[in-house]
């Protein structure tokens, strides 16, 4: 189930949760609602996806060259997640991960 979320080496999973009775190096088990999954998914990769397929689509039916269209589709995606790292606090908060000892 670990490389559901990209993470396949497991020295390299950190993840911060104020969490009681708990201390470094405890192995745990975390759990996320199919929901919190489905919208990290969305935006960490879908509605990216969409946005470059947009302006790709876009770009083909303004008669903009090919090239171009897929400079445009590229270069939204740095403003896209800088702003989507600008709101990390608030999407932080949604996500409410169950922690469990093992």
């Amino acid at each position: 189930m670990k490389y559901f979320c990209g993470v396949t080496d497991e020295e390299r999973a950190r993840f911060e949760i104020p969490v009681e009775n708990l201390k470094v190096g405890d192995r745990v088990t975390l759990e996320i609602s199919p929901h919190v999954g489905f919208k990290a998914l969305f935006w960490a990769y879908l509605f990216p996806f969409l946005l470059i397929l947009i302006i790709l689509i876009g770009g083909a039916l303004l008669g903009i060259a090919e090239q171009w269209s897929g400079l445009f589709s590229l270069l939204v995606l740095p403003p896209y997640f800088l702003t989507l790292s600008r709101y990390r606090k608030q999407l932080k908060s949604q996500l409410n991960l169950k922690v469990s000892r093992l």
